[in-house]
Formats: C-alpha cells, structure tokens, sequence
C-alpha cells in the first residue's frame, strides 16, 4: 500500500482519491483490482521502482534494517531446532528465522538463499534449513514478476525432495507469486496432505482452494503468526526461555571479559626474545588504551568520589538505598580497585534492573540539530553499490524499532521525509501506511507548514558535513 500512496502522491495530478486514481491504466498493471492489491505485490514493485533497481534493494535494505524477530519466531526456532520439523520454505528476503535460530537455540541452520546452493538440501536433515526460494535480500534477490513468475530447475527439484518428505503447514503466504504456486499445482498429491493457515478475518483466494483440494488438504483459519505460534508451543510444552537467556547473556559477557583480562595478564609477561619484546610493546600499548577508554566510562550507579578517593556504588534497590565503598586511599592501586567496582556494579546492576529515568521525555537537548526531539537524520549506506542515501528518522521511548522509524529523502523528498518523520513521532508509530495517511490530510496545509518550519534551512547531506550526524 506503501508504493501505491507513493505513486499516486507523485504522479497525480488531479487530486483523486486513491482508490479511484490506482487503475489498471494509470499503473499499467493489466487486471490491477484495488481491493486486492496485496495479490499485484510484484507488480507495483516493479512499477515502483521501475528504472531505479538499486533503489528498489536499499528500500527492501532499509526496510529490514533493525527488525528483531517476533514471539512466534522463538516458538519456530525451538521447533526446528529441537524436534523433527527441520525445514522453512519461504519468499522472503530477510533472516528473521536463522537469526531467531541463533539467538534462541544452540543450532546453525543451512541458509539456502540461492538456487546454487539447493544441492546441498538432504531429504532428512539433522539441522534446520531455511529454503529462500525468491533468493536472499543479499544475493539479488527476486521481486519483479518476470523474476518470481517460474521456479527454478534447481529449486524444483529441492522442494520435491523437500516435500516427499514433509508434510507442509503454510502460514503468512498469500499465494501472490507464480513460482510457488505454479510449483504446487504440477505437483503430485503431498503424502499426508497440506495445511493451508489463513487470517480468520479474510478468504483465501480461489487457486488456494484449489490446490488444497489437488492435495487432499486443510484449509485453517487463525488469528496470526504469533497466536499460531503461541497455540503450538504451549501443545509441545515448550521450555520458558527467560532464565536460558538471561543465563546466556551472562555467560558470554563473562568470557568476554574473562578473555580480555587473561589477554592483559599474558601481555605483562617478557617475551622471550628482544623481538618478541618489541613486538609486546605495541601489543601492551593497545591494550593499556584499551582499558583505559573501558574504564572512562563508569557503569550506570557508579561514582569516582577523588576527594575521598574511593568508588561508591548506590542503587535506588540496594540494601535500603545503602552505598558500596571501594576505596583506593592508602596507596591502594587505583586501577585494581576500578576494575573490582566495575565488575561488582555490573553485576549488580543485572540483577537489581535498571531504574526509569527521571528526565522529562521531550527535552530539547544541546546535541539536537534538527529542531524536533526525537528527530534526527540518518544516512545509511547500500551494501550493493556502496552509495550513501538520507533519510528523516523518529524514534521515541518505548518505540518498538530500536532505530525507529525511517523515511528515505529519495523516495519521499528531503522535506517530506522530514514532515513524514514529525508525523510518526507525533503519533507514536510505526505503521507507515497510517502515518501516510495523516501526511495526506496534512499536506500544504499550515501543520505541515509550521513542521517544516522547525527544520534547519540546510540539505539532509550538509547535516553530516557540519554536525558528524552519524
């Protein structure tokens, strides 16, 4: 819906309502239906971006940046770790499965995100494998309907394999492609049938009618990805994974520091030769500067009190709002002391948890450059051409994107992206079709005025010349 708002915010003219503008004629897209445009997902891609490939993947780029998976995707990732249901197929461009299989399992998925890499897919698998049949958002990855509209040779062949032995449960594909769909309507009846899941809320398509027919099937309303997810975990009995990570992180920052110090403790020893030795000088230099720049910057409750020379820990939980003293007086060495105060507030700041802050939300601070708190420019490079592009980025306390929210200057002009930026900050989301929608009715109007208003008369790229924005 996004793109389609985007061409019609530019090509036209005539201030028609949306769905009256988006025609078959106006995008040249034959048989375009407005009520199912989610189907014509190819199609307005290539529309949209049509003579501007690379633009095309830094927006796919852009748009995947910073998405952490979701609950449903723990609940996947346990299942295809841990039990016998070890393959994803997928159109997708993005790593939300095998970055979910890292973070919540100990198992190293086979990511075959091209069509060269199928021969490596076994018929019973001991470890997941993630099949990205429209190839990976790094290896070119297909969109434009010429691209999706026919499998692969070698991507027939896999998923025949794939499907001879397992019995597929779809879930959040529409069937808007015509590889896939192509592929299942040749194929002969899946032994065991296929599980088709669509939204509760909408009927699927005819052609998935039919091809959950061919394959003595089930069609199966749900709620969602998530409440799916959650419905099956709860089925397997699946393990609360909050102590197993909490135990993780506390592992690997342990060893982390742990290595860092044996490193120090080893570089104090003489080498065994005078080049060894010289070579130890430069070694011994980095890692002196190494402590030093960890160290500058206490942890969060800790103070260096000079007067009194002493490190003092207070936490608003601690033992009745006590304080921790380490004291360096007496010709105690100062930088033993910091490092055994440092790892104790670490520690303690764990698993005491953090404190809200007591600073008023929307204070204009000194560093701000843009006019609005909480918004900020943002330039990001394309890893496929290695070409900066400039966005207008929000973000706001309990945003659910860390990075907030984007909006490219080339797609939606430096002032728009900035409006666009205002608007979401304004509203709190990260929906970009709603926020669209209000910078519709905002448009030329004294609101969006009094927003542009506030933005420094300079282009988006000076930002990072003068200020260092990044």
């Amino acid at each position: 819906m996004q793109w389609l708002k985007e061409l019609h915010q530019r090509e036209d003219f005539n201030n028609l309502p949306l769905e009256q503008w988006t025609t078959a004629d106006n995008l040249g897209i034959k048989g375009f239906d407005f009520k199912n445009a989610a189907s014509f997902y190819p199609f307005i891609y290539q529309r949209r971006f049509r003579g501007f490939k690379e633009q095309g993947y830094a927006f796919l780029e852009d748009a995947m940046a910073g998405i952490e998976p979701s609950y449903g995707y723990s609940v996947l990732a346990q299942i295809m770790a841990k039990h016998k249901h070890k393959v994803a197929v997928t159109t997708n461009f993005d790593n939300l499965i095998a970055d979910a299989i890292s973070i919540y399992t100990d198992a190293f998925p086979l990511v075959c995100g091209h069509e060269s890499l199928t021969g490596f897919i076994r018929p019973n698998s001991v470890r997941p494998v993630i099949a990205k049949i429209h190839r990976d958002l790094l290896f070119n990855p297909k969109s434009a309907p010429e691209d999706i509209e026919k499998l692969s040779p070698e991507w027939e062949e896999a998923l025949k394999v794939i499907f001879e032995n397992n019995t597929p449960i779809v879930l959040g594909y529409g069937g808007n492609d015509g590889s896939l769909m192509g592929f299942l309507e040749k194929l002969s009846p899946i032994k065991g049938g296929i599980f088709w899941c669509y939204r509760a809320d909408s009927e699927p398509d005819q052609k998935i009618h039919a091809i959950v027919e061919h394959h003595n099937g089930w069609l199966v309303p749900v709620l969602g990805f998530d409440e799916l997810m959650l419905q099956i975990g709860e089925k397997l009995q699946l393990p609360n994974l909050i102590p197993e990570l909490q135990m993780t992180h506390d592992k690997r920052r342990g060893e982390y520091q742990r290595q860092f110090e044996e490193l120090n403790k080893k570089l104090k020893q003489h080498g065994d030769t005078k080049i060894a030795e010289a070579e130890l000088k430069e070694v011994r230099a980095a890692a002196a500067a190494a402590v030093e720049r960890l160290a500058r910057t206490l942890p969060e409750h800790l103070t260096d009190n000079v007067s009194s020379k002493c490190f003092v820990f207070r936490h608003p939980n601690l033992f009745q709002r006590k304080s921790v003293v380490f004291s360096y007086a007496h010709n105690r060495d100062k930088q033993t002391v910091k490092e055994k105060a440092i790892n104790f507030a670490v520690k303690m700041n764990d698993s005491l948890g953090p404190i809200p802050p007591r600073s008023p939300e929307g204070r204009m601070s000194s560093r701000n450059k843009s006019g609005i708190v909480g918004i900020y420019p943002k330039r990001s490079l394309a890893k496929r051409n290695r070409v900066y592009y400039y966005s207008w980025a929000a973000r706001w306390k309990g945003c659910p994107r860390p990075g907030g929210i984007s909006w490219p200057c080339i797609e939606h002009t430096d002032n728009g992206a900035y409006i666009l930026a205002a608007l979401s900050h304004e509203m709190r989301t990260t929906n970009r079709d709603r926020v669209i929608e209000e910078y519709e009715k905002v448009k030329g109007t004294p609101k969006s005025k009094a927003i542009l208003r506030s933005r420094p008369k300079i282009p988006i790229e000076d930002f990072f010349e003068n200020f260092g924005a990044d």
